[in-house]
């Protein structure tokens, strides 16, 4: 089966409501916009950017908002701060869970996710899953 028959077929399942998802930054809005998914980015386009007290006050409210149940955070991305903002949701009663995924970095050939294609299909299950919940 072609990769995007693939994923669209594992994404159809999910409905518009739960389309959304809050990730380190925009490096995957290409993915989002194919099969009509809302992103919303945690730095902006930069990986190295972290945002401040009160930008991280504002995304979590808006997460509450909008029932978001998932963060995802690239692995080349420092989590510390997807993990704060975690906790931080904890504090208000939202139950959110981080999740990582490849983007501006492929896993290694020869490892379990190696290679564009291996990396792609594994996020495609972390991210379905997340949704599936």
């Amino acid at each position: 089966m072609h990769l995007d028959q693939m994923v669209q077929k594992r994404f159809e399942k999910v409905p518009p409501i739960k389309k959304k998802w809050i990730i380190t930054h925009n490096a995957i809005s290409y993915l989002a916009r194919r099969y009509g998914i809302q992103v919303y980015s945690f730095q902006g386009i930069s990986t190295v950017t972290e945002p401040s007290t009160y930008q991280r006050i504002l995304l979590r409210d808006f997460i509450i908002e909008q029932n978001i149940f998932v963060i995802y955070y690239e692995y080349s991305c420092n989590s510390k701060a997807i993990f704060a903002l975690q906790q931080d949701c904890k504090k208000k009663n939202h139950q959110v869970i981080c999740c990582p995924i490849y983007s501006d970095t492929i896993a290694p050939m020869g490892s379990p996710h190696g290679g564009y294609i291996a990396s792609m299909i594994y996020n495609i299950d972390q991210l379905a899953k997340a949704f599936e919940k």
